[in-house]
């Protein structure tokens, strides 16, 4: 296992589209490998290699990740009331 590294020693980079202050933000470290953190828990970092990284950065590309992001239909009170769920079931 490999010793995370100091995050201050790496530049980080956040999506310029993100006006949040709570987002992602990604750095190049020694060897190839990709730190990933969140802004509000920036001691806390995720390390992949960069043919992972780059998978992933495809896998969004080509929108292998949507229903991550999609809104699931709401309840209403009276799905909640009779323990039926959104999808019907």
């Amino acid at each position: 296992m490999t010793t995370p590294p100091e995050p201050g020693a790496l530049e980080w980079i956040r999506a310029s589209g993100d006006p949040s202050q709570e987002c992602f933000e990604v750095a190049a470290g020694e060897g190839g490998l990709i730190h990933i953190r969140q802004s509000d828990e920036p001691e806390r970092i995720v390390t992949t290699t960069r043919a992972k990284w780059r998978a992933f950065v495809l896998g969004v590309h080509n929108d292998e990740f949507d229903h991550f992001v999609r809104e699931a239909p709401r309840e209403t009170e009276g799905d909640r009331d009779s323990g039926a769920h959104a999808d019907g079931s």
